[in-house]
Parts: C-alpha cells; sequence; structure tokens
C-alpha cells in the first residue's frame, strides 16, 4: 500500500487544525488557572477528543488513498447513524431505514 504524499493546501488545513487545537489547549489551561473554583472537565474532555480526532483524521490523510476512504466512509456512518438515532422516527419508518443503513 503505497503512502500518498498529501498536497500542500491539505498541509495547510492539517497546520491549521493543529494551531487551533494548540490555541483551544492553552485557554483551556489558562481558564482552569484563573478560575480554580470553577469546573472546566467538561471543557477540557472536548479539547482532548478534538486531539484525538485530528489526530486519526490526519493519519488516515497520510497513510493510503484506501484508508483515507475507508477512514471517511466508517465516519460518515457513525454521523449518520447519530442522525438517525436523533430523529423521530415512527414504526412505519423502520423497513426504509433498514435500507439506509445498507446502503
Amino acid at each position: 500500500m503505497p503512502a500518498i504524499r498529501p498536497s500542500a493546501t491539505v498541509l495547510w488545513a492539517l497546520g491549521g487544525i493543529l494551531a487551533i487545537l494548540v490555541v483551544a489547549t492553552v485557554v483551556t489551561e489558562l481558564l482552569v488557572r484563573r478560575h480554580p473554583e470553577r469546573n472546566y472537565g467538561e471543557l477540557r474532555l472536548r479539547v482532548r477528543s478534538w486531539w484525538i480526532m485530528a489526530g486519526l483524521f490526519s493519519l488516515a490523510l497520510t497513510l493510503s488513498r484506501l484508508v483515507s476512504v475507508v477512514f471517511l466512509a466508517f465516519l460518515s456512518f457513525l454521523a449518520f447513524k447519530e442522525y438517525l438515532s436523533l430523529i423521530p422516527t415512527r414504526q412505519a419508518d423502520r423497513r426504509v431505514l433498514f435500507y439506509a443503513y445498507l446502503a
């Protein structure tokens, strides 16, 4: 599986995401130090989860084209599944939702 070399645009985008995550981490730590009486646990967890997501996404983009496509398909499936779990459904919708999952 040959590695693909990301274009300059992709590298700039990944660098921008990295910069935003560094700023978010620094701001979170400053908030924790400035207001120790407040609970910033959820904010810290959100920033940490974004680091993990960005790392996995960057890894998938830089490994190979096949890994990138499979990773994007998996993420799309998870997002679609989450969307379908949030919308109200009726009993009559079950067959259509089953076919949507198969698609």
